[in-house]
């Protein structure tokens, strides 16, 4: 089926919230496909209605689904404990307030949002019309996370792959095919995988993050592109590669 989350409007400010052990599965049927239109922060993990953290965590599946035109994110999560997004189809992500992400995944830092594993697998993210547009977000986890086998397409921005203070665990990102695209707008840059490990770390954490990027193919033809960029916030980055 179809699900569809616009409003008559034509304003996509419909969401799916998410709490506990949850499992989506789409279907193949025929030439069918799982398909979710539209929608703004399209499913939500972790959140109450009230946008306010979940009291409550469980392991979030979310697998097989078309994700087409949501607003601003088609995935984002916030508390979960374990977390797998595989075989999904997320295209052309877009919105009216700049920023436009695929998949975003918040941890929280020192707080641990998310307890167990992050799998992000083999998912196919294409088009991005947004003015700073991502494909996938990791922001402050301080547990493992498995980014492998995604097929990231003309997603014009910033990144296809970006990674932002990670708090403890290792994060190995490994064979993506991943082609930003030429970019559009004064902040695109293109570049294929993005890694920002700050140097100063909050000192609740026992072990220092690690990252492990290998065997990914990366197409960079925006100017200004890196196909891989490793940034610190001072001269030393206290997280071994």
């Amino acid at each position: 089926g179809t699900p569809d989350l616009d409003d008559p409007d034509g304003y996509s400010d419909r969401q799916v919230f998410i709490n506990g052990d949850v499992t989506l599965l789409g279907e193949f049927v025929r030439s069918g496909h799982t398909t979710i239109a539209g929608g703004a922060h399209t499913i939500n993990v972790g959140l109450t209605k009230d946008f306010v953290l979940s009291p409550v965590s469980g392991r979030v599946r979310i697998y097989g689904i078309h994700f087409e035109g949501s607003n601003q994110y088609a995935i984002e999560v916030f508390r979960c404990s374990g977390l797998e997004i595989v075989g999904n189809r997320i295209s052309n992500v877009v919105s009216e307030f700049q920023l436009g992400i695929a998949i975003l995944v918040h941890g929280g830092g020192s707080e641990k949002w998310i307890t167990g594993k992050v799998k992000i697998a083999g998912n196919i993210i294409e088009g991005g019309s947004a003015v700073r547009s991502d494909a996938i977000l990791v922001a402050d986890l301080a547990v493992d996370a498995d980014i492998a086998f995604n097929r990231i397409t003309d997603v014009e921005s910033i990144a296809g792959i970006i990674v932002i203070r990670q708090f403890e665990g290792k994060v190995r990102i490994a064979s993506n095919f991943i082609s930003p695209g030429p970019g559009h707008g004064p902040e695109a840059s293109g570049y294929g995988v993005y890694v920002f490990a700050n140097a100063t770390w909050d000192d609740t954490r026992t072990s220092s993050p690690r990252f492990e990027i290998v065997d990914n193919r990366i197409v960079a033809v925006n100017p200004e592109a890196t196909g891989i960029g490793l940034v610190g916030d001072s001269t030393t980055i206290d997280a071994p590669l």
